[in-house]
């Protein structure tokens, strides 16, 4: 006898993963909190909307070959595993750089309200060099 043959397949999809320009705003010249001591200095603020950009969609399919047999000894076996992962090599990009630039980070962009302003790109905030790259 050749032993026990078990042969596994898993096929995966990724239909990619929602981003967006998330930055941080320093609200406490805008709003006042009466009867708070410790207000913010910042919060995160979404500069576009959280799902303005999508990483790639991505299938994968992972292959086990797993064997084994009885010895007789003691009930000893002997046992074998082999896997191909992503048999068929497909790529995509399924993690990417979110960083941007504000006013909190550099002092070179205008201050603006987030309660009464629209932020403009390139003015109140920035993407990074990285934003969108592959990580």
């Amino acid at each position: 006898m050749l032993g026990r043959v078990n042969l596994g397949v898993l096929h995966q999809y990724n239909p990619g993963s929602p981003y967006g320009a998330l930055g941080a705003v320093d609200t406490r010249s805008f709003r006042t909190v009466a009867g708070y001591s410790g207000v913010p200095s910042s919060f995160g603020y979404w500069f576009t909307a959280r799902d303005a950009f999508h990483t790639d969609e991505n299938h994968r399919t992972d292959i086990a070959l797993n064997w084994s047999r009885k010895l007789g000894v003691r009930q000893t076996e002997i046992f074998f595993r082999g896997t191909v992962q992503n048999a068929a090599n497909n790529q995509a990009i399924v993690t990417v750089g979110t960083g941007i630039a504000d006013r909190t980070t550099t002092s070179r962009l205008r201050r603006f309200d987030p309660f009464t302003t629209t932020p403009v790109e390139g003015v109140d905030w920035e993407k990074a060099a990285t934003f969108g790259r592959p990580k």
